[in-house]
Formats: structure tokens, sequence, C-alpha cells
């Protein structure tokens, strides 16, 4: 059982450093005026001021869909981590369990990350092909969806996103290491 629970625990914490980095940074990013009124009207389901094309405004309306969803995913991990953080914690083994997640995810979001920097495009396709499979996505160069967001806009955040997750927990690794080292009696008997 606590095997099933650190694998859970570092499953759960890789996805609430991603999906808090992700939040962090589409919160911090500097946009255009027209980036701003739509990622306002995704978030608040207001007057959206611009005049995108009705299979813009449909595509948005799922994009809208999909946010909330990892709005709610973004809850649930954390909660996830913290309930399991705890119960390592009376264990006495949240030390080593975030270690262990720490690499963890160190190793996943480089692993991705790697990928993003040497095949953006095929996963880009890839992703809206899995999470707008209705196929209403894909835009001429000159529409307004696509001068609003041009690709540029989520290779910004995707590297932004990784990049501050990947040092987090590569931050949080060396602090452990270190602490570990600082707090732990050598054992005699493996000498």
């Amino acid at each position: 059982m606590n095997k099933l629970f650190a694998i859970l625990f570092c499953l759960f914490f890789t996805l609430s450093i991603l999906l808090i980095s992700y939040q962090l940074i589409l919160a911090t990013t500097t946009t255009t005026t027209p980036q701003q009124q739509t990622l306002d009207w995704l978030a608040t389901n207001n007057t959206l001021p611009l005049n995108y094309t009705t299979s813009e405004f449909h595509h948005l309306q799922d994009v809208q869909k999909v946010m909330n969803k990892v709005d709610f995913i973004t809850i649930i991990s954390i909660l996830a981590s913290l309930t399991l953080g705890f119960y390592f914690y009376q264990h006495k083994r949240l030390t080593l369990n975030l270690w262990y997640a720490s690499l963890t995810s160190s190793f996943i979001l480089l692993s991705i990350t790697i990928l993003l920097f040497t095949s953006f495009d095929p996963i880009f396709t890839l992703f809206h092909k899995i999470f707008f499979s209705q196929g209403n996505w894909q835009f001429s160069a000159d529409s307004l969806i696509i001068q609003t967001f041009p690709i540029e806009f989520f290779i910004r955040i995707g590297i932004k996103t990784f990049g501050i997750a990947l040092g987090c927990c590569i931050v949080l690794g060396i602090k452990i290491y270190y602490h570990r080292r600082k707090y732990t009696k050598p054992n005699p008997g493996l000498y």
C-alpha cells in the first residue's frame, strides 16, 4: 500500500507542480489587448468584444471547457498531493517521498520539455486532435484567432510553464538532498 501511495504521490505532485506553473504563467504573462480580452472571456464568460467568426467562437467555447477541466484537475491534484503528503508526514516518510517526487517530476518534466523543444508542432497537433476531436481547431493564418494567438504565444507559455515547474522540482530535490545529508545520521551497520 505504501508503494502505491508513493507512486500516486509522485504523479499527483508532478501534475500539481505543472498545473500550478501553468496557472501562474497564464496569469502573469504579458498579453496584447485582444489576447487579454479573450482570456478574460475564457475565465469569466462575460461579453467577448472581438469579432470572432462562428467557428472561431465555437473553438473558444471548447477551449473554455478544457480550461475549466484543467482548473478542476489542478484542485484535485493539489488536494491529492496534500492528502498523501499528510499521510507520509504521519508515517515519518514525507521527506523521503518528497525526494522521490522531486526526482520523478524532474525526470518527467525534463523529458516532456525535450520533446516540446524537438517536436513542438506534432505535439501541438496531437494535443488539439485529442482535446478538440470535432476538428474545429484549424484556422487560416489570416484568421482573427490565429492573429490573436499565434503559435509563438503557445510556445512561450509552454517554455515558461515547463521551465518554472522543472526549476521548482530541481530546487526542491537539491534542498531535500542537502537536508537529508545534514540531518540523517549515518547507519553504523552500513560500514
